[in-house]
């Protein structure tokens, strides 16, 4: 320390996160440009402001034992519905009753859809709701699915003059029979016809039927003319072998040929694909506009049936193999020049995902050489159908350690750092029970992927407490494309049951279950978008407040080089903000160094009446802080706090503004060129 020791003033500032969050690596490593951490922030347009705003939307139910009912029930599944006629809603299923909440506008009824025949289980923890065409099909993993329309009561022929709107598949297991030869014949090669093989007995057979004749394997009927029986080979063997007079013939019918009990599932290349209620196999149900629906339904309806399941190498289940756990999700990626848009079927389970790339014709399926299911990705797979979320031509789920990309997944397979996409909120996902992941659920909504973290179990359903945003500005430009970021670590705020995503009258509009401990209710709420505008809509959007923190990256006053670092001193800030409405309170703390603790910098309050005629926001372009208290020591390093080499900054403000800015002002201050040896006694041993 010498005696000609001149202090400087230096400066450093704070503006533009356009780096996002990243609240994993050390801040000393971060760009001044990255926050270190934030809470209910989003950082589009650069500048950090407050989350999108959430409006708790009013119910109108239609009695008031339904109201009690859907309010105090135990959350199961939801879906978005879109009629043939009539406003676009949300089905919800509580306590294994299934409600329709029709949205027009702000305007939202309740009704409850199923009757006692139509319930579902009332404790299963987890329903699924499958929508096709004009349907949504109701699982629960035990019963027969539910078909539910809002424009019954005319389906399938029969009219229900009580307006019934949903109806019990009539799914029923299969019947074993049997009959046999009596003539010989020769196998023909496999898809070839042998003409008029004579039965002792044609009972129960069908033109479509499959029989399986002795140890030879399988022939499908083509024409039943007395006894005679018209027969192509499926599967069977040695060709051009002679099956002796009297062989034994056996086959099954099915007695209802409607779905059958099920879990999730999706709908894509005009059938509907339904896992099984053993998670491992799964099936495909008729094509639309088949033959097994209805003239009255335009032969829409062949989708809710089975019938096309004839051949059980071509039509029958599928499975995923045993040791890689049960199906968790199923879903269909987009693929361009394709007559309808859509890729193969993904089916995830938790450790892979498997791409079932069936043709739309389901008659080629037993022709074709190729495996029909293969692997698209090994190690990483999907948790749960509702964080499952496709996004333009990548599917992007919630695996064991973090949001993961099927694309990227398929990229990085032949390095050996095959990592999940955030890792700049890992330690926020990384708390998330690994049991309650299959109850997450995700959208992509205002260009952001919104994923549901930190669940909590109880009575009513698995609720969250927050979403990780993933902001997909930054990819979107056409100035140049760059990483999409974390808005913030977590926005909290509700405790959300699930997340829903939809279009009504052409306005795609994000709604969220949720689960309000306070009066103990079910509600609904809307997530708006981020423009200012939204701050007037109905029902008091206004009314609370957001609270808002961002934590900075470590400044260092231009010392970025340690070999010639000075110890400094906080001496000044100040920061700018616009679009200030109403009464916003601002609270500034530092932190020196790696100290454990924030340290209370000053708090304040701003006003700007809004009221007309002084309707614009304000902006405040210099709030000063003042000369942070010599009077709080760190007595481990034995000088007061704000002394130190780096400095962080953690704002928080409560009220609508957006951070523009912040500049600050450190002096330097003597110190030895090397500290003295250490001489401390070692710590006692406890």
């Amino acid at each position: 320390m010498g005696v000609d020791f001149k202090p400087v003033d230096l400066f450093d500032f704070l503006e533009d996160f356009d780096g996002g969050v990243n609240q994993t690596r050390s801040p000393l490593k971060l760009p001044r440009t990255t926050l270190s951490g934030a809470v209910n922030v989003t950082v589009r347009d650069d500048f950090a402001h407050h989350r999108p705003v959430y409006v708790k939307r009013t119910l109108s139910f239609e009695t008031p034992a339904v109201q009690a009912a859907f309010e105090s029930g135990k959350f199961q599944g939801r879906e978005f519905y879109i009629p043939d006629n009539g406003p676009q809603g949300l089905v919800v299923a509580i306590s294994g009753v299934l409600y329709d909440c029709s949205i027009n506008g702000v305007t939202i009824i309740v009704r409850q859809v199923s009757d006692a025949a139509t319930h579902q289980d009332a404790n299963a923890d987890q329903h699924w709701l499958v929508p096709a065409e004009k349907w949504i099909i109701w699982n629960d993993g035990i019963n027969n699915p539910i078909f539910f329309n809002v424009n019954f009561p005319s389906w399938g022929g029969v009219t229900d003059p009580g307006g019934k709107k949903c109806v019990r598949s009539n799914w029923a297991r299969s019947i074993g029979y049997a009959t046999s030869t009596t003539a010989s014949f020769i196998i023909p090669a496999v898809n070839s016809t042998v003409l008029a093989v004579p039965f002792s007995a044609v009972t129960n057979l069908y033109v479509g039927s499959v029989i399986t004749i002795g140890t030879f394997g399988m022939f499908a009927v083509q024409k039943i003319t007395g006894l005679n029986v018209d027969l192509m080979n499926v599967n069977a063997g040695p060709i051009g072998v002679e099956i002796p007079t009297t062989s034994m013939v056996t086959w099954v019918n099915q007695i209802g040929f409607q779905l059958p009990p099920g879990r999730m599932g999706v709908y894509g290349r005009g059938r509907v694909w339904i896992s099984l209620i053993d998670g491992k196999q799964f099936l495909a149900g008729d094509i639309r506009g088949g033959a097994s629906g209805t003239p009255a339904q335009n032969y829409r309806d062949a989708v809710l049936y089975i019938t096309e399941n004839l051949y059980i190498v071509g039509g029958g289940t599928f499975s995923v193999p045993g040791p890689l756990g049960s199906i968790s999700a199923m879903r269909f990626i987009a693929n361009l020049d394709m007559s309808l848009g859509q890729g193969p079927l993904q089916v995830l389970t938790a450790t892979n995902v498997f791409s079932c790339n069936a043709p739309v014709d389901r008659l080629t399926w037993q022709s074709m050489t190729n495996p029909i299911l293969t692997e698209a990705l090994i190690t990483n797979g999907g948790k749960g159908q509702d964080s499952t979320v496709v996004e333009n031509g990548d599917l992007m789920f919630r695996s064991i350690d973090g949001l993961r990309s099927l694309i990227l997944g398929r990229r990085d397979f032949n390095v050996w750092g095959n990592t999940p996409i955030s890792e700049e909120v890992s330690n926020v996902l990384g708390l998330d029970d690994p049991g309650l992941l299959r109850f997450a659920s995700a959208i992509v909504f205002d260009n952001r992927y919104l994923l549901t973290t930190h669940p909590i179990a109880g009575p009513h359903g698995v609720f969250w407490k927050g979403l990780v945003p993933l902001n997909f500005d930054p990819v979107s430009s056409l100035r140049g494309k760059l990483p999409s970021v974390y808005d913030s670590g977590i926005w909290n705020g509700l405790n959300v049951l699930s997340l829903v995503l939809g279009d009504f009258n052409d306005v795609e509009r994000a709604f969220a279950f949720v689960w309000n401990d306070n009066i103990t209710a079910i509600e609904l709420w809307e997530i708006l978008k981020d423009n200012y505008a939204n701050l007037a809509d109905q029902n008091g959007a206004t009314s609370i407040p957001i609270t808002f923190r961002f934590d900075s990256a470590s400044l260092k006053f231009g010392q970025e080089d340690i070999r010639g670092r000075q110890l400094l001193r906080l001496l000044d800030g100040e920061i700018q903000v616009e679009d200030l409405v109403g009464t916003v309170c601002f609270d500034v703390y530092y932190k020196p160094d790696q100290y454990p603790a924030w340290i209370p910098w000053f708090a304040w309050c701003e006003c700007q009446d809004t009221t007309p005629p002084n309707s614009q926001p304000g902006f405040r372009p210099r709030m000063g802080l003042g000369e942070p208290s010599a009077n709080v020591y760190d007595a481990s390093n034995n000088r007061p706090l704000r002394e130190a080499y780096t400095f962080q900054i953690r704002i928080v403000i409560q009220g609508h503004c957006t951070f523009v800015g912040a500049r600050f002002k450190a002096v330097t201050i003597p110190q030895p060129s090397f500290a003295p040896q250490s001489v401390r006694p070692f710590c006692p041993v406890p």
